[in-house]
């Protein structure tokens, strides 16, 4: 028979592994998102699933481009950007260190 030791010990286990799997989960998952940087303003029509875009903004592309458009998410909103208006870059801490080029 299971004491309620053996149970509070299962239990701290299993959310321990769910926890690292979350963990696990999540650096891959931003190790392999697609980054990109609005390079001007851009005004979605309106009644369209298209995003509006400010220079400077954070895009994280979900899906390949389709007809000029990538779908992704920019401030926790969902929709299309416009290829021509962002650009691919990395993000600073997703760069291995030895590719980084340090000066004095």
């Amino acid at each position: 028979m299971l004491g309620d030791d053996d149970v509070t010990n299962a239990l701290r286990t299993i959310d321990e592994a769910n926890s690292t799997t979350t963990l696990q989960r999540t650096a891959t998952a931003e190790s392999e998102a697609r980054y990109y940087v609005a390079l001007s303003d851009y005004q979605a029509p309106v009644g369209t699933e298209q995003i509006s875009l400010k220079e400077g903004d954070i895009v994280i592309v979900l899906s390949d481009e389709r007809d000029g458009f990538y779908m992704a998410e920019v401030e926790g909103n969902k929709g299309l950007v416009p290829v021509g208006h962002v650009s691919e870059y990395k993000p600073i801490h997703l760069v291995p260190l030895y590719r980084l080029k340090l000066t004095n």
